[in-house]
C-alpha cells in the first residue's frame, strides 16, 4: 500500500497523477439543487425562490499519457477517446495551456524550452507548486470539456435548471430535501485489468464467420436424435440452403 501512494502526487483532492500508470485522474463532482427555500432581504419582504446545492455523484477523467508520440487516450466509465497534445504555437504571447477542437496545446508551463506532451508530463511528475495552481485549474476545465464533446459524460443540468424543475414536481414543497433524487455513485472508469480481461473475452468469444454458419447449420440440422427419413431429410436440407441463399450468395 504504501508503495502505491508513493506512486501518487496529488495536485488537489479531486485530481492526482500516477506515476506508474503515466495517468492523471480527476474527479468530477456533480452539483445538484437539493432544495427550494424562500428568502428575502427584509422582514415583510415576499420572499424569492433560492436554490440550495450540494455535490451528489459524479464522474472521473482519466488522460492516459502512455500512447507514444503526442497521443492520449481520454477516458471515462462511459469510453474512451484518442487524443493530441501538441506544443502550442511560438509567438510573442505563447498559449501555456489551451485547447483547439480535440487537442490540448502546451506551451513552456515549466518556464523552460519544453512544450507539448512532454512538457505536461513533466509538470504532473514535479512536485506542485502553489504557483501552478492557474495551470491545474485550466486543465481540469479542459479535460473536462474534452470529455463533454466527446459524448464520454453525461449531460449535466444546470442548478437553476434543476431548482425549475423540483418546482414543477407534484410533490413539491419549499423547504423539502430533494437529495435522494440524485444517484450518489462516482462513476470511474474499469480498472486495467478489469479491460484486459474484457477484452481477451471479448475475442475469445467472436468465432470466424465460418464457423458461426456451422454451428447455425447444424443446430437447424441435428433436431433430432432419431433416424430421419430420406425424403424428410432432404426437404429440410432444402430449406436450409434456400434460407442461407436469401441472406447471402457466395456462389460467384
Amino acid at each position: 500500500m504504501p508503495e502505491e501512494n508513493d506512486n501518487i502526487i496529488p495536485f488537489r483532492e479531486d485530481m492526482t497523477y500516477d506515476l506508474a500508470r503515466d495517468t492523471l485522474r480527476i474527479e468530477r463532482r456533480h452539483l445538484h439543487c437539493v432544495q427550494v427555500v424562500l428568502q428575502s432581504d427584509s422582514p415583510g419582504e415576499r420572499g424569492r425562490p433560492q436554490a440550495k446545492s450540494a455535490f451528489i455523484g459524479g464522474a472521473v477523467m482519466e488522460l492516459d499519457l502512455r500512447p507514444e508520440g503526442n497521443k492520449a487516450i481520454l477516458r471515462t466509465a462511459q469510453g474512451e477517446k484518442r487524443i493530441s497534445i501538441a506544443s502550442s504555437s511560438i509567438e510573442p504571447n505563447r498559449t501555456l495551456i489551451g485547447k483547439k477542437r480535440n487537442v490540448i496545446e502546451i506551451g513552456e508551463i515549466l518556464r523552460n524550452q519544453l512544450a507539448g506532451k512532454e512538457a505536461l508530463r513533466t509538470f504532473l511528475r514535479s512536485p506542485p507548486q502553489e504557483r501552478d495552481s492557474l495551470i491545474v485549474s485550466y486543465l481540469d476545465s479542459i479535460v473536462h470539456r474534452l470529455a463533454q464533446e466527446a459524448h464520454l459524460l453525461p449531460p449535466e443540468a444546470s442548478v437553476t435548471e434543476e431548482m425549475k424543475m423540483l418546482q414543477q414536481r407534484e410533490d413539491f414543497a419549499y423547504g423539502k430535501d430533494y437529495t435522494s433524487l440524485y444517484d450518489p455513485v462516482i462513476y470511474a472508469p474499469q480498472k486495467e485489468e478489469e479491460r484486459d480481461v474484457e477484452a481477451h473475452e471479448a475475442k475469445e468469444m467472436r468465432p470466424s464467420a465460418r464457423e458461426q454458419r456451422r454451428n447455425n447449420m447444424q443446430s437447424e440440422w441435428f433436431v433430432s436424435s432419431n433416424a430421419i427419413d430420406p425424403a424428410a431429410g432432404l426437404m429440410i436440407y432444402q430449406a436450409q440452403r434456400r434460407k442461407d441463399t436469401d441472406v447471402a450468395d457466395y456462389s460467384g
